[in-house]
């Protein structure tokens, strides 16, 4: 958690906007658990989500 940073985008690899996460739709057998995963890198995000 990064609680100390002010405007500080995330983002997730989805193609479309994510207003309400819900755990229970997140994959059991992800890398590090279920999870919501978000990272502060725009094109790592592209790349996952096939954008790029």
């Amino acid at each position: 958690m990064i609680a100390d940073q002010k405007n500080l985008t995330l983002y997730h690899a989805s193609f479309m906007e994510v207003k309400k996460v819900d755990l229970c739709l997140c994959g059991k057998r992800s890398d590090f658990g279920q999870g919501f995963y978000l990272t502060t890198s725009n094109t790592q995000a592209r790349k996952f989500s096939g954008l790029l």
